[in-house]
């Protein structure tokens, strides 16, 4: 795994991990990783919005991206498409990847 850029000093921040009524739990995360794991949400949310109608895109999902941020590996959106619709589906978004795979399986119409 490539390991990205970090700042001279990690800015970590505090989130809940478990909640469970009026107790919860916490844990220290960098903050760098917490926000890829917003952004690339947004991301997916958009992706599945925008392109599960387009021809050839049968899903979207999330996978573990290449790179790091102090032990925590960042994650990446993934857009299953058919390789000739391939070209339909951005590379990236706001400077995040977005990997393309083929189908995993047939694909059933309802």
């Amino acid at each position: 795994m490539k390991r990205a850029e970090t700042r001279l000093m990690t800015e970590w921040v505090e989130i809940v991990t478990e909640k469970a009524g009026e107790e919860s739990v916490t844990k220290r995360v960098p903050k760098a990783w917490y926000e890829n794991i917003q952004r690339v949400r947004e991301i997916n949310s958009y992706l599945t919005e925008e392109f599960m109608d387009v021809e050839g895109v049968t899903g979207v999902s999330t996978t573990t991206g290449e790179e790091e941020v102090e032990g925590y590996t960042l994650s990446q959106p993934v857009v299953y498409v058919e390789d000739e619709h391939v070209d339909k589906v951005p590379s990236e978004i706001d400077g995040i990847p977005i990997k393309t795979e083929s189908p995993k399986g047939p694909i059933v119409l309802d």
